[in-house]
């Protein structure tokens, strides 16, 4: 209860929401076509590559928030 209201906290637990969202629609998706990427010696399809981006920036946000929440 101590970190309700604390917009960096409140943020934070929506990049979380996001970065589940984000996972999901990946397994629901390109996931899919995994096995295949091996076969073909090519770069991975860009959906694999748009939710690799967006998770690796929701990440660093959510780290960044943490650190942030700790001098507030």
């Amino acid at each position: 209860m101590r970190y309700t209201g604390i917009w960096q906290f409140d943020a934070k637990m929506c990049m979380l929401v996001l970065a589940a969202i984000n996972m999901g629609i990946f397994h629901l998706g390109a996931f899919r076509s995994v096995a295949q990427w091996d076969l073909a010696p090519s770069k991975p399809p860009l959906a694999a590559k748009l939710a690799g981006g967006i998770s690796l920036t929701i990440w660093v946000i959510i780290v960044s928030l943490g650190r942030w929440i700790g001098f507030v």
